[in-house]
């Protein structure tokens, strides 16, 4: 293989320059003539004996959908892969992405399956590079691409709508933060002050400077975890899990957060069973593969025994039954799609249901973080007012105890 840079003219006449791998030059100019670019010069950059090394892809949801459409539209209009793939490097500013599919079209022009390729460059699941390869006997890599991004479409639009529940919540920390912050940096010296001047309780004033500075080293503790959890959670995301590395650590018995995570993980277990099923995949390749899609681990080692029951022989429902976040009416439903022969319809059943139950499960927590908030607020103001006139009152009966006590004149 070797490494070409460009400059060329598309369509639209603007000129473009680029880097594109080839075993010759010919060749070279055939893909970037397929990519719809007119070649103007191509210089040789040398053989490419090995490429970077590729840690892990990370791409957007955005990106993810315009890989999928373009390529599917690309191939669609009998475009050739390697055509498709160099058009798409070309269009994307994202550079792990353009590596990836560096590695590859260098891993087609080795003798490699278009699927085995896709494997390597690790811009997918594993549970949507068997649907690929199950499609790849046929030879229509379209309908697969277009199940794919149809997929993305409504999982994008359910984390749109989970976000959404959050953002009056948001909000309303937000706004609560900040007046505390201010509270504590601003009202609460002043308060201390006052105490000082009108001679109250000597302890007082001491205090509330301790609980104020507590309190703050407790916002800035809780900033700085979240803000490195956010980044932590930006960092690791791949291009080929489904499932973020904090959805991955936390227990499935913690409270309420746990739950939530279950309900994540049955969403994504049951859609990509769905999807697979529907492509023709095998029950037990399908589990087998949804276990290198999932790295928490106890979730991982059900699939994997589920995965060694269906090898044996035991029956899908019994099998499945081994997955433990999957509820009693799912197995049901199992043993219900196993003997009428529909069983993907009653997986997108449970996705379904299980998304409602999601949904309400949220919509509760939105509504005791609002109430928890509220009363926080409310209790903050109370004591902020109590003290006010407590101080008020005091410094008031001291001005008259000493106006009464002064001798006449």
């Amino acid at each position: 293989m070797i490494r070409f840079q460009f400059t060329a003219r598309n369509p639209d006449g603007q000129h473009v320059t680029g880097e594109v791998l080839a075993v010759d030059s010919d060749t070279a100019t055939r893909r970037l003539q397929g990519a719809g670019v007119y070649v103007t010069s191509i210089v040789s950059l040398g053989p490419v004996r090995r490429l970077p090394p590729l840690h892990r892809v990370s791409l957007s949801t955005q990106e993810r959908l315009f890989l999928l459409e373009s390529l599917a539209m690309f191939l669609e209009s009998g475009i050739p892969i390697q055509s498709a793939l160099l058009r798409l490097r070309m269009r994307t500013p994202n550079a792990s992405l353009q590596l990836a599919l560096d590695r590859i079209q260098k891993a087609i022009d080795d003798g490699a399956t278009f699927t085995q390729a896709i494997q390597m460059g690790r811009i997918f699941p594993p549970s949507w590079a068997a649907v690929l390869m199950t499609s790849e006997k046929h030879g229509d890599f379209v309908r697969p691409l277009q199940m794919l991004h149809q997929l993305t479409v409504e999982a994008n639009r359910f984390k749109r709508e989970v976000l959404g529940l959050f953002v009056m919540p948001a909000i309303l920390l937000i706004l609560v933060t900040l007046w505390l912050w201010i509270f504590l940096v601003r009202v609460v010296p002043s308060l201390s002050f006052l105490i000082e001047q009108i001679g109250g309780p000597r302890s007082l004033s001491p205090t509330m400077k301790l609980a104020a500075q507590e309190i703050l080293m407790t916002i800035q503790i809780g900033f700085c975890v979240f803000g490195a959890g956010f980044l932590l959670s930006r960092w690791t995301r791949r291009a080929d899990r489904e499932m973020g590395i904090l959805q991955s650590w936390v227990p499935l018995w913690f409270p309420v957060v746990g739950s939530l995570t279950t309900q994540l993980h049955l969403i994504f277990i049951a859609s990509g069973l769905q999807l697979q099923l529907e492509a023709g995949v095998p029950v037990v390749q399908a589990v087998e593969t949804l276990s290198r899609s999932i790295s928490h681990r106890t979730i991982r080692q059900d699939l994997l025994r589920a995965a060694r029951e269906l090898k044996k022989g035991t029956p899908i429902p019994e099998a499945l039954g081994y997955i433990r976040i999957i509820p009693p009416m799912g197995r049901a439903l199992f043993s219900v799609g196993n003997l009428t022969g529909k069983l993907p319809e009653l997986l997108e059943f449970i996705v379904r249901e299980t998304k409602a139950d999601l949904m309400e499960h949220i919509r509760r927590l939105v509504i005791w973080i609002r109430t928890f908030v509220t009363l926080v607020s409310g209790v903050l103001v109370g004591l902020l007012v109590i003290l006010f006139f407590k101080l008020l009152f005091s410094g008031l009966s001291d001005f008259g105890q000493a106006f009464y006590s002064r001798p006449a004149l």
